[in-house]
């Protein structure tokens, strides 16, 4: 006959011992877990948890290049000691969930403004100072050289920044849309800034602007793409060409264009077709595909493949697998986007079902600054 086991009769039950916990339960604990909130959670519990999970590398270099869910940056106010103080928090928009992390930027802090986020970093700088690029989980910093054109920095400098890659990985490039509607590069480890002309006629508004394999794109704000083109001579003298490769949308409603990038690789096209007089927003989804002559063919998206999009102003457009995520919806887009009623703007995030063309709007949450752009980011492990 088995014996039974024997269950303890201590009392004591307010302080379990963590740290004690077998190795290969908690392994498999370890194994289940896909989003990187998680694992820093699961390394905060003692010393023991952390030690194990350094130990799994597999584990770590998955969760670094595997699609994590998007945060928002919402802002709160800290009164402590009678000092108003403004903190940037991540908010978990499908979860309705905030993060207790702290972004180190604030209106006391030497980092007072945001240009953006691209693969996990923030783009940040003082004011009137070259930018900088923040990793808010590992706490890295890179600098970037100043921007020098006289045109940018006199009306007023910089609107929205992006990477090519995580800098982790290795070596990046930096695009910037800035005022008098330049855009400017950067290959980081050069010294200098290559921009484009400002004789272009006529003027060109970037919505959005994307890098995509071994190409740089740029959408208007009337839906024409655009090809962004470096003509590098190795120094200050390299100029950015561009070139329009497919033509404006002819359309009654505002058109705001989002590239996008799916996780299997596509590169797709999200036009916001919004009429003010209604209050009402419209989405249509395409899939670009471009031959060795640039010429770019749309083919008209009816399902994500489970996929849900998030989009917005000042992040780059990001794509995940829903059923990774609770409360993530596939087939769907989260939209922020800034809305004005009655000179009142509000920040709210639009959602969009693909498969009943349907559109729900949810307020952002409270204590967002009436100044900032809805801005997701993804949070990034450096190994």
């Amino acid at each position: 006959m088995a014996k039974r086991a024997r269950c303890s009769t201590s009392s004591n039950f307010s302080t379990p011992n963590w740290a004690v916990l077998d190795p290969d339960l908690l392994g498999l604990i370890l194994h289940k877990l896909v989003c990187i909130s998680d694992y820093i959670s699961f390394n905060s519990v003692c010393k023991p948890w952390n030690s194990l999970s350094s130990t799994h590398k597999e584990k770590q270099a998955w969760l670094d290049n595997k699609r994590q869910l998007p945060w928002l940056l919402r802002s709160s106010l800290n009164t402590d000691q009678n000092i108003l103080d403004v903190k940037l928090k991540l908010y978990n928009f499908t979860g309705e969930q905030m993060s207790n992390f702290q972004i180190p930027i604030s209106s006391n802090n030497k980092y007072s403004c945001w240009y953006g986020s691209s693969h996990g970093w923030l783009i940040t700088a003082k004011m009137d100072s070259p930018l900088i690029l923040l990793n808010p989980l590992s706490g890295d910093i890179i600098h970037l050289p100043p921007l020098r054109n006289r045109k940018i920095m006199k009306v007023g400098g910089v609107a929205r920044v992006i990477l090519s890659r995580d800098p982790c990985s290795g070596s990046f490039e930096v695009l910037a849309h800035c005022s008098y509607n330049m855009v400017a590069h950067h290959k980081y480890g050069n010294k200098f800034w290559t921009y484009s002309s400002t004789k272009i006629s006529p003027a060109i508004f970037y919505h959005d602007i994307t890098f995509y394999k071994d190409r740089m794109l740029g959408v208007n704000g009337r839906g024409g793409i655009l090809s962004i083109d470096v003509e590098n001579h190795g120094d200050e003298s390299s100029k950015i060409k561009i070139s329009q490769i497919e033509l404006d949308l002819v359309a009654e409603s505002f058109v705001d264009g989002y590239f996008v990038e799916t996780t299997n690789g596509d590169l797709l096209m999200v036009y916001r077709y919004y009429n003010y007089s209604v209050n009402k927003s419209a989405y249509e989804v395409y899939r670009l595909i471009m031959d060795s002559n640039g010429n770019l063919e749309h083919i008209p998206v009816a399902n994500l493949g489970g996929e849900s999009l998030f989009l917005g102003q000042r992040s780059c457009g990001m794509s995940v697998l829903a059923s990774n995520y609770p409360g993530c919806m596939p087939n769907t887009i989260y939209c922020g986007v800034n809305f004005i009623d009655d000179l009142d703007r509000q920040l709210q995030v639009e959602v969009f079902n693909l498969e009943n063309k349907s559109v729900a709007t949810s307020c952002f949450p409270t204590g967002c600054p009436e100044s900032s752009f809805p801005t997701w980011l993804v949070p990034t492990m450096k190994l």
